[in-house]
């Protein structure tokens, strides 16, 4: 948004400026349709003084051609990347050696997550914990077996997630860049996901290699898929370890950065 009001703005003026390049283009659909149109209006007077558009997920970039035909040729798509982890992972190994974690579910985020269905999935496995980085006030259906982790950052979150037996990642089916933070730093980790089968996940995860994808919204699903990597020690460490050699290769925050940068870098010699 900041990239647009600068750019609607140098436009207006005729201000002389290097070329822009806006990674992360989100615009999520607004209730008010007259708003929603009013902002097309500002955000294409905007895009005119853009050279470059990234997003997130190569759906959106479909979405916004589709919304933006004047701009069509100036979005792309480059995957986020992310970390390094904070995590030591010789001391990690040594530490869950020593006190072995119980076995648990970890969920977590805020933007398009669909609780609700992990809820009734979770209730249809009433012996296994699951730890959730959300709200307990948030949170829908029963709360039997849970644990909210209410403030936990850094570290501490990295470790949430290292320790947890099956990482979880239930999201609406939308348009929409979400979950691929809590997705890679899972797959950075090695830990085996069931995510929910959205366009924003599928440009990350092929399903049964290194992941496992559910239709959105299908709590039997997902229960199933959690409850079949819980019984299949070997399985999850093979989902695990390619979900890592996959982060390695495509995903990591330096492979994100420098493509973004060869974006302006390209900009600016045209």
């Amino acid at each position: 948004m900041c990239g647009l009001i600068f750019a609607s703005v140098a436009r207006a003026l005729r201000l002389k400026h290097p070329p822009m390049v806006i990674s992360m283009f989100l615009l999520r659909p607004w209730k008010s349709r007259f708003m929603d149109e009013l902002r097309h209006v500002f955000a294409n007077y905007g895009l005119a003084n853009v050279g470059t558009i990234i997003c997130f997920s190569s759906s959106e970039v479909d979405r916004y051609r589709q919304e933006f035909p004047r701009h069509a040729n100036k979005l792309v798509f480059t995957p986020v990347g992310c970390g390094p982890t904070r995590l030591d992972p010789e001391e990690e190994r040594r530490r869950v050696e020593l006190v072995p974690p119980e076995p648990y579910v970890f969920s977590g985020g805020t933007t398009n997550r669909d609780y609700e269905t992990l809820a009734r999935a979770m209730a249809l496995l009433p012996d296994v914990k699951l730890k959730i980085l959300a709200k307990k006030k948030d949170f829908p259906g029963s709360q039997s077996g849970m644990e909210f982790l209410e403030n936990v950052y850094g570290v501490d979150y990295e470790r949430a997630v290292y320790d947890a037996t099956v990482v979880a990642l239930p999201l609406f089916d939308q348009c929409l860049s979400s979950g691929q933070l809590t997705l890679l730093l899972a797959m950075e980790l090695g830990k085996p996901v069931v995510a929910s089968d959205v366009p924003g996940v599928r440009d990350y995860i092929t399903n049964g290699h290194d992941g496992v994808l559910v239709p959105p919204g299908d709590a039997a699903a997902m229960s199933a898929a959690i409850s079949e990597l819980l019984a299949d020690s070997g399985g999850r460490q093979e989902l695990g370890r390619r979900a890592r050699e996959t982060h390695q290769s495509r995903f990591t925050q330096k492979m994100s950065i420098c493509s973004i940068v060869s974006y302006a870098a390209r900009a600016a010699k045209k």
